[in-house]
């Protein structure tokens, strides 16, 4: 057992998850796969076409459990869409940024209800805030709404973003100023096997300031790591390097600590999203992760953003430049009787463009099932160019991106449990959306739509990332 002074653990005893966001082996006379359940609230978002549509609702869902494990007691991972202040009408519920996060929090509340879940069952949450101003505004609602349940220590990250959807007619006057997205792994009450959780406060990191700590381990028959954004910050919150060469390394780092510290390496590093105030670092910043992955290729997304939070009296005079999260799979333990199948598997498909540097575009991870996480899919072809100039045509050659690398690493659309969309202009949602409801063969995974400044390759309009989970081969279920 590895944990850092500041660690709070978490101790059930059941059947583990199976699946979250990385393949959860079992102990089983039988094990068999659990098709993803649908769980649609009293949200708004999935009742209400889009405007310009005709009959069909947007093909997400509020939130998506999914196991592998043929047993009562068996544990479920809930993954969740992004969430709002937005009312079942579509109205945005409150004015202030504490208005809207207690709203926004409640419907987070009522989405882990519909899917069997609590605020202590939360293990990972996303924030994207139109302001950075309003962070404390935030903090100060989520810190008491969470209280002393485990989402206050959930792993976290916070992303600036330029705005979110809006149409006045609809939600009227007043804008939304953020939304949210969290992943949680629900207990089970049979003490068949043990599982633990540890929420981890990593001394060589900044002060986790505001409801979250660094890194979230779940242990059971295989362990997840689960990390916040990392940085170049020293745990006095000075920021390390002036430069994006300096930082970068700084920023790696501090995910190699953080993994540390939860027993993990980056070697079991199987996705990573890097969020980059200028996007055109890109190419910088992957030369040195090149260098510092040890030779790991995670599933990997760089998101351009605005700006990063920034207090010049403790910081110091230059602003970081760049964060990055990652999802780790610890092999399972040795000591399992029998023996628990694991297995990990860098895919590069020659039908996409180069993946220039450490990083693969997909990682699809095997235990008692599979799990697949992609790289941010793009509508460029395999030697670059752009495949189309209108959004409708760049989200159709996006979407044929994701089929052709799910296909190559053994998956189907069908088996997608979790996307994330990053749209140049917001306002093209509703028809990214329409494509996206042709496309996607009637499976609705839990979504969410980020809005970003400007991809790296002029005139491409967005990218967007997948979560599949399907079923391990029928010679590894055991």
């Amino acid at each position: 057992q590895l944990r850092s002074p500041g660690s709070r653990r978490s101790m059930c005893r059941g059947f583990p998850a199976v699946a979250a966001l990385a393949a959860l082996s079992s102990i089983s006379p039988t094990v068999s796969f659990t098709p993803p359940q649908l769980r649609i609230s009293g949200l708004s978002h999935p009742s209400r076409p889009y405007r310009g549509l005709t009959t069909m609702a947007l093909p997400f869902t509020d939130s998506l459990v999914f196991t592998s494990v043929d047993h009562p007691s068996a544990k479920r991972i809930v993954q969740t869409g992004t969430i709002t202040a937005l009312s079942p009408d579509w109205k945005v519920k409150g004015v202030t940024i504490q208005e809207q996060s207690r709203a926004t929090i409640e419907s987070l509340l009522v989405s882990l209800e519909d899917a069997g879940a609590t605020l202590d069952d939360v293990v990972s949450t996303t924030w994207y805030l139109v302001d950075m101003d309003d962070l404390p505004g935030m903090n100060s609602v989520r810190e008491e709404m969470f209280g002393s349940t485990n989402a206050r220590t959930a792993a976290s990250s916070v992303v600036p973003i330029n705005h979110l959807y809006y149409e006045e007619e609809t939600m009227g006057p007043v804008r939304l100023k953020l939304e949210m997205s969290a992943v949680a792994v629900v207990g089970a009450g049979a003490a068949v096997l043990p599982f633990a959780r540890d929420d981890i406060l990593c001394p060589r990191m900044h002060a986790a300031s505001g409801a979250f700590c660094h890194v979230v381990r779940t242990d059971g028959a295989q362990r997840l790591v689960f990390t916040g954004t990392c940085t170049a910050l020293s745990p006095d919150w000075k920021v390390r390097g002036d430069t994006v060469e300096d930082q970068t390394r700084a920023t790696i780092e501090s995910l190699k600590d953080c993994l540390e510290d939860a027993g993990a390496s980056i070697k079991d590093v199987v996705s990573t999203t890097w969020y980059l105030c200028d996007i055109m670092d890109m190419r910088t910043v992957a030369g040195i992760r090149n260098a510092m992955f040890e030779g790991t290729r995670p599933a990997s997304g760089s998101i351009p953003i605005n700006a990063l939070y920034y207090d010049p009296a403790k910081m110091g005079p230059v602003p970081l430049k760049l964060e990055v999260s990652a999802i780790a799979v610890i092999p399972p333990a040795s000591e399992n009787e029998p023996p628990l199948p694991f297995a990990r598997h860098d895919v590069i498909s020659a039908k996409m463009h180069a993946a220039s540097g450490a990083f693969s575009h997909a990682v699809r991870v095997e235990g008692a099932q599979r799990l697949i996480f992609t790289s941010t899919m793009t509508a460029l072809g395999a030697d670059g160019t752009l495949l189309g100039t209108t959004i409708e045509e760049q989200t159709t050659a996006t979407i044929d991106a994701l089929k052709a690398c799910l296909a190559e690493a053994g998956a189907t659309i069908k088996d997608v449990v979790s996307t994330t969309w990053y749209l140049v202009d917001i306002q093209d949602m509703p028809a990214v959306a329409a494509v996206r409801n042709s496309m996607f063969e009637g499976t609705r995974p839990a979504s969410g739509t980020v809005p970003i400044n400007a991809l790296h390759v002029p005139g491409l309009k967005l990218e967007m990332t997948a979560i599949a989970a399907l079923p391990a081969p029928a010679s590894k279920q055991h």
